[in-house]
């Protein structure tokens, strides 16, 4: 048996799109749990996860998989670039 999650998605996360769009846009992108990174990583390996496949069956769901890739990537890069901002902040903290 296949699973179906749009039903209550649907009902759970559209009922109210405006609260949804406040969520979305104040996720904490720089706290993202690395659980779920591990949950969401394997959806975005499927060759059908893409925005322009997605928007096929939904435009709402092609901004969500948008805004998933988006996450992904700054979550990526945010762990390059850290450890980087820490040593800039050593290194201005001995120029003082």
């Amino acid at each position: 048996k296949k699973l179906d999650y749009f039903e209550p998605a649907r009902r759970k996360l559209l009922k109210d799109s405006k609260a949804l769009m406040d969520r979305l846009k104040n996720y904490p992108k720089d706290n993202i749990p690395a659980e779920v990174m591990t949950q969401v990583r394997p959806y975005l390996k499927n060759p059908d996860f893409v925005p322009t496949r997605i928007a096929l069956a939904s435009k709402a769901a092609e901004g969500f998989c948008k805004w998933v890739l988006a996450m992904d990537s700054y979550e990526r890069t945010a762990k390059l670039v850290e450890p980087k901002k820490l040593a800039l902040a050593a290194a201005e903290r001995t120029m003082d």
